[in-house]
Formats: C-alpha cells, sequence, structure tokens
C-alpha cells in the first residue's frame, strides 16, 4: 500500500497509521466534534474499503480533536437540509447507520478513546466500537429528542 493508503476523504477526520494502529479522529473541534454527513461517510471508507485488507493494522482507535469532547452528537448546523424531508431523514439515517455497522462489523479491534463529552450520536460511534475507555471528566447523556 502506498503512503496516501489513509487519506481521509473529509478534513473533518483525520487517520493515520501508528505502528499496527489505525487512529481516526474526529476533527471538527469548533462544533465539539459534532458529526458532519461527511465525516460519517468517511467512516465506513476509511474501514472497510482500506483498512480491512492491511494486515499492518491490528487495532483502529477513535478520538476527538481537542480535549472538550469526543463527539457532541450530530452536526444540528446541517439538519435544515439534511432532515427538512422525509426523503432526506432517510437518507441521513442510512449514512449514519452505515458508518455505525462498518464500525460493529470491523474484523480486528475497535476502542473508542473518550474524553470529555460523549452526547448523542458519540455514544453510538463508542457503543459501536468493541471497547471503550473514558476519563474522569467525560459526560455521557442523549439528548431529549
Amino acid at each position: 500500500m502506498d503512503e496516501n493508503t489513509y487519506r481521509s476523504p473529509t478534513e473533518r477526520v483525520e487517520v493515520w497509521l501508528d505502528a499496527s494502529t489505525l487512529h481516526i479522529r474526529f476533527n471538527n473541534p469548533a462544533r465539539l466534534n459534532a458529526l458532519s454527513v461527511d465525516m460519517w461517510e468517511a467512516v465506513p471508507v476509511l474501514l472497510a474499503a482500506k483498512a480491512e485488507g492491511d494486515d499492518r493494522v491490528r487495532m483502529v482507535v477513535f478520538s476527538g480533536a481537542g480535549e472538550k469532547a469526543f463527539v457532541s452528537g450530530a452536526d444540528i448546523s446541517q439538519f435544515e437540509d439534511m432532515r427538512a424531508a422525509r426523503e432526506a431523514v432517510a437518507r441521513y439515517e442510512i449514512i449514519a447507520e452505515a458508518a455505525l455497522t462498518a464500525i460493529y462489523r470491523f474484523s480486528k479491534p475497535t476502542l473508542a478513546c473518550i474524553r470529555g463529552f460523549c452526547v448523542g450520536g458519540g455514544i453510538n460511534v463508542s457503543i459501536s466500537c468493541d471497547l471503550r475507555i473514558a476519563s474522569s471528566d467525560s459526560v455521557f447523556f442523549i439528548p431529549a429528542a
């Protein structure tokens, strides 16, 4: 595999290989790493399309950029466009579910490294991983819909 194997499809998801650990970091710190559509879409691309067949990868660690949040949920700034019509809601849910399923079904161990807020979709990401580790300042909750 060449040096560009782990180029992320979006700047909001950073990815790098360190020895045998693939790191996937949600990089939207201005919104406490709220997951935008492009971030959801990047996860199955990086896992199924690239890391699954790479023998160098022995595990995957998910984390959030900055010190305030792992993931603060969905990026609600996109809701007007992505959740305005029934078809748009269905498409959004398919995209998010594809990411969570890719994590859950990944053949190698996955770890959620949680610091700060882990809210809504962040909880879904973390429970899709095989293991979770959280700092003492982590806060978990699911907001009322």
